[in-house]
């Protein structure tokens, strides 16, 4: 692993700086993240620039164990995700879950091949090993990048709401008890 120590000093670096921005902005816009299923969202979105920081700090340890580090961060993958699968099936019960909640759990499968893909790189020999869980690092933080972007960004009107503004209709008041975003005055 010798050759992989200035990739995961970068990485970290990067991870750090990312991960440090981005709990930042979450706090700033803490109204949209307090909602039982989007909580999961934003620690996904933020365990997205943790994983590398974590693996990368691991590996990077005098013995280099990056079979543990790939192991821990596929099994915490996992585990994270039946915990947010559980609580979508839940609050899907009780209320109707957004276009964005929707679209963040069909999105999860993605999640649940990259851990299981570092599960199985933890298994392989190092000269192979090694490239998976390297590849699965950047991917993590050029993902949680547009991730924490498409979390932030203000909720798009549905196509119900589209139509109803084009036949002169007033926009919705969204309130904060929703916890779904800003507070819009009527008109």
């Amino acid at each position: 692993m010798e050759p992989w120590v200035g990739f995961y000093t970068t990485l970290v670096g990067v991870a750090a700086a990312l991960l440090t921005i981005a709990f930042l902005t979450f706090q700033l816009r803490s109204t949209w993240w307090r909602h039982p299923i989007r909580h999961y969202i934003a620690i996904f979105t933020l365990l997205e620039f943790g994983t590398p920081l974590t693996v990368g700090l691991i590996i990077l340890m005098p013995s280099h164990p990056w079979r543990l580090a790939s192991l821990i961060a596929g099994v915490a993958g996992v585990t994270l995700l039946a915990g947010y699968w559980h609580r979508y099936r839940d609050f899907s019960k009780t209320a109707e879950p957004t276009g964005f909640d929707r679209e963040q759990v069909r999105l999860s499968g993605v999640t649940l091949v990259l851990s299981i893909t570092l599960i199985l790189a933890a298994l392989l020999p190092q000269s192979v090993g090694s490239y998976i869980i390297a590849s699965i690092m950047v991917w993590l933080l050029v993902s949680g990048s547009i991730e924490a972007w498409r979390f932030l960004e203000p909720e798009r009107p549905t196509t119900e709401d589209e139509s109803r503004l084009s036949r002169g209709a007033s926009p919705p008041v969204q309130s904060s008890e929703n916890n779904v975003g800003p507070e819009r005055p009527a008109p």
